[in-house]
């Protein structure tokens, strides 16, 4: 709970501050773009980075409403 909240907070508070998420250190904020699909995800209070996260079902998503 409340290393995910520092970290996240850190992240939320640089893109508030410049609008780049990234420069709040540690772990860089992946740009995103649709070749790689790429973001960073907290899963213990730690930035990981990740890409196509869900993909598979995401994609199943996007089939079946006609994406």
């Amino acid at each position: 709970g409340q290393a995910l909240a520092a970290a996240a907070g850190k992240y939320w508070a640089e893109f508030a501050r410049s609008g780049n998420p990234g420069n709040a250190g540690g772990t860089v904020w992946p740009k995103y773009d649709l070749a790689n699909e790429a973001l960073l995800e907290f899963p213990n209070g730690a930035p990981v980075q990740q890409q196509r996260f869900h993909a598979s079902r995401l994609d199943w998503v996007e089939r079946s409403i006609g994406k």
